[in-house]
C-alpha cells in the first residue's frame, strides 16, 4: 500500500472510530432505562474504541515519517519477511549457499530502557524504539523499513515486530527484531526484545548467526 493511501485508510478508520465513540456517549447520556448496557459495561466499550482511535492516529502520523506500519490480522502470517526466499539462485547453487534465518535469540542492546511511558501507544513506542538505535537513518533505496503490530486489548499483550531488509552484508540479508509489550496500569511497557537474521550465505550449527 502506497503512503497516499495508507493516510487515506488511517483517515477513514479514524473517522468511523470517532463517530462510534460519539454515538456511545450520546447513548450514555440517556435516561438509563433506554439502553440495554450498564455503564460500566459503555465505558469499557468506550475505552477500547479510544485505544484503537490513537492507535489508528499513531499509525497515519507515522505513515508521513516514511516508516511503513502494517498490521496484520491474526488470520495472516505476521513473522513473514515477504522479501525472504530459501529457495537458490544458479550463482548461489554453483557456490553452495543455504540461505536460512536463525533463531529468535534475546536482544540486548547498551541503552536499552524497558519502562513504557503512559502517554504513548505500542506504535508510539516502537518508532521511538527504532529511532533511538537509528535504524531509520542508514536506509537508502535498497534497503526497507517496516514494522507490524498485534495487538490483544482484553489480555494486555502486544508484538510489534520491526522488519529491515536489504543490508549491505555480503552475510546478512535482513534482520527482525520483535518486540514484546505488556499494559498495566494504563500504559504499554516493552517487557523483552528478540532478534533474528536472514543469513545469504547459511547460517550457523546452532542456528544463532550466519556464516
Amino acid at each position: 500500500m502506497n503512503s497516499d493511501a495508507e493516510q487515506t485508510a488511517y483517515e477513514e478508520r479514524i473517522g468511523e472510530l470517532e463517530e462510534e465513540i460519539k454515538a456511545l456517549l450520546s447513548e450514555l447520556d440517556k435516561d438509563q432505562k433506554e439502553h440495554d448496557l450498564s455503564k460500566q459495561e459503555y465505558q469499557e466499550r468506550i475505552d477500547v474504541l479510544e485505544s484503537q482511535l490513537a492507535e489508528q492516529q499513531n499509525g497515519l502520523k507515522e505513515t508521513e515519517s516514511g516508516v511503513s506500519q502494517f498490521q496484520l490480522s491474526n488470520e495472516e502470517d505476521f513473522y513473514t519477511q515477504f522479501w525472504f526466499s530459501d529457495g537458490k539462485t544458479d550463482i548461489e547453487e554453483e557456490l553452495g549457499f543455504e540461505p536460512g534465518i536463525t533463531d529468535w535469540q534475546t536482544f540486548a542492546h547498551e541503552g536499552d530502557d524497558h519502562e513504557g511511558d503512559g502517554g504513548l501507544s505500542i506504535s508510539a513506542l516502537a518508532l521511538d524504539w527504532i529511532r533511538e538505535r537509528e535504524l531509520d537513518v542508514h536506509m537508502d533505496t535498497e534497503e526497507e523499513l517496516a514494522f507490524r503490530t498485534q495487538i490483544n486489548y482484553e489480555s494486555g499483550i502486544g508484538k510489534v515486530l520491526v522488519l529491515l531488509w536489504g543490508l549491505k552484508d555480503d552475510a546478512v540479508a535482513g534482520t527482525d527484531y520483535l518486540l514484546h509489550f505488556n499494559r498495566t496500569e494504563e500504559k504499554w511497557n516493552l517487557e523483552e526484545v528478540e532478534v533474528r537474521h536472514y543469513c545469504r550465505r547459511s547460517v550457523t550449527e546452532d542456528r544463532a548467526m550466519c556464516n
